[in-house]
């Protein structure tokens, strides 16, 4: 297409050509996950930042042009997080001066232009990584799962209708495993379930939908503070894995 000026780019287009052909001759839909792209909360050159966001809205033509094959994409990332320098925030909180639990989203940062330029045609779903819930204070594991409401939190309806305010009618929620099994083959823990299941309802209350997210990053899983084992290991094998899904679909139905 014209709009593919240089080298970057190109390499961006034939890897999602790449990835839709593929999609095509198996007969099955994609998901775009997750994507990140600076904001000016980077120490970059402002110059540097809108090459980024260029090529962002690029990637979102794309999608456009075969939202056949990927109706569902969700952009990293909404939250209650100011950004720490890192500037991947999408959309962030009214302060961060007071515990996470009263933190709303409620800021817009430079790339939320180009998601809302981007809006939902019909039968698509474009939405947003809300990530507050997979955040890990200093020593987490399994024993430590850390303290809900101040070492992390899930979004509450507010948060929803503020992003669906925002055009987009998905959120992604990412939780950690250890904090909703705390051992492994072993029923779940309740009062996570309820903290997840009260975030759903809220979003499915102002009309966006959800797709639950178990996010252990590097697929591992934290005995520990000193102890992480990967999925497919002796101590995490895939059937731990699978018993953890068919309890969380036995909770949820």
């Amino acid at each position: 297409p014209a709009y593919i000026t240089n080298a970057l780019e190109h390499q961006t287009y034939d890897m999602f050509q790449g990835w839709f052909s593929w999609l095509r001759s198996a007969g099955v839909e994609g998901y775009l996950g997750e994507h990140s792209v600076p904001n000016s909360q980077k120490p970059w050159p402002a110059s540097e930042v809108q090459k980024w966001l260029g090529l962002f809205d690029k990637v979102y033509q794309q999608l456009d042009a075969n939202v056949d094959v990927i109706p569902t994409v969700t952009a990293h990332v909404a939250s209650i997080y100011s950004g720490g320098g890192n500037g991947l925030n999408i959309y962030g909180p009214d302060r961060d001066d007071v515990r996470i639990r009263d933190r709303n989203f409620a800021r817009a940062f430079e790339q939320a232009s180009i998601v809302e330029g981007h809006p939902p045609v019909p039968g698509a779903l474009r939405g947003m990584n809300t990530s507050s819930g997979a955040v890990r204070q200093p020593g987490f594991s399994r024993s430590l799962p850390g303290t809900y409401g101040g070492d992390y939190v899930y979004p509450d309806r507010a948060d929803f209708e503020y992003l669906l305010s925002r055009g987009l009618n998905l959120t992604r929620v990412p939780f950690r495993w250890e904090r909703v099994q705390p051992k492994l083959n072993y029923p779940l823990k309740n009062v996570e379930l309820d903290r997840l299941r009260q975030c759903f309802d809220a979003a499915a209350a102002v009309g966006m939908r959800v797709i639950p997210n178990v996010n252990s990053y590097g697929g591992l899983y934290a005995f520990t503070a000193w102890n992480y084992r990967p999925l497919g290991s002796t101590s995490v094998p895939i059937s731990a894995y699978k018993d953890l899904w068919v309890r969380l679909a036995e909770a949820w139905k």
